[in-house]
């Protein structure tokens, strides 16, 4: 049996659609993602639809929980502190944008999943399981790993939100990245997620998707900024 885990969409329907197209060449058994669907590009309603149409099981993110949240100021919380002007401009275009079923769909979503296989548990968090707009970084300590792992009683920890890959591995079990899909890095500017195999001990496998980056940027700056050009 394998999984497919995805994060940080970030409205961005070409990107999701090619992971979703290379997914499909994996026998893949259930999709899931860890949030962040939308934020960024402006397709909220095309990847909102899709993630729908083909069931892919999400949980909330902090941009979603930024976007849903009631006062515009105090969902500026949830995303980076000292947000240049650019990218606030982004969360108030996509507040504003963002149609009340979008909204209801995001307020329905858990902050976790935890799944049960034969041999060992996983848990699925956004950014950790201390909170949603935490981070975990490759080189965060193993102690501090290892005693989310015990405290939350799992093998393995599945996190999104620094847009990073990685597979780390300790004496009680796993944190795992799958990486980012809707916002290309300069460095890398592939989606990628991750294939788990969980039929005995998990095996984790990091996957990048070539799509039309360019054609996403431009068209972010067609139906983004020109708005904010045009005030």
């Amino acid at each position: 049996m394998k999984i497919a885990i995805v994060s940080d969409i970030h409205s961005n329907i070409y990107a999701l659609k090619a992971v979703y197209n290379d997914i499909r060449e994996h026998q893949i058994n259930q999709i899931y993602c860890l949030g962040d669907l939308v934020g960024y590009f402006p397709f909220i309603e095309e990847t909102i639809d899709f993630i729908i149409e083909k069931n892919i099981i999400s949980i909330l993110g902090n941009y979603d929980k930024a976007v849903i949240y009631p006062n515009e100021k105090e969902g500026l919380l949830y995303l980076k502190k000292n947000l240049p002007e650019d990218r606030k401009n982004i969360y108030l275009w996509t507040r504003k944008n963002t149609p009340d079923y979008v909204k209801n769909f995001l307020l329905g979503l858990p902050l976790k999943i935890n799944l049960t296989f034969q041999n060992f548990k996983m848990l699925l968090v956004h950014g950790s399981p201390t909170g949603i707009s935490n981070y975990i970084y490759p080189d965060t300590s193993v102690f501090y790993l290892e005693s989310m792992l015990k405290d939350n009683n799992v093998d393995v920890i599945v996190c999104g939100h620094t847009h990073r890959a990685m597979v780390l591995s300790t004496q009680e079990g796993y944190v795992v990245n799958p990486g980012c899909i809707g916002v290309p890095d300069d460095n890398n500017p592939h989606a990628s997620y991750m294939i788990v195999e969980v039929d005995s001990h998990p095996k984790f496998y990091i996957k990048t998707v070539d799509y039309d980056v360019q054609l996403v940027l431009t068209l972010q700056k067609e139906k983004i900024y020109s708005t904010f050009l045009s005030e």
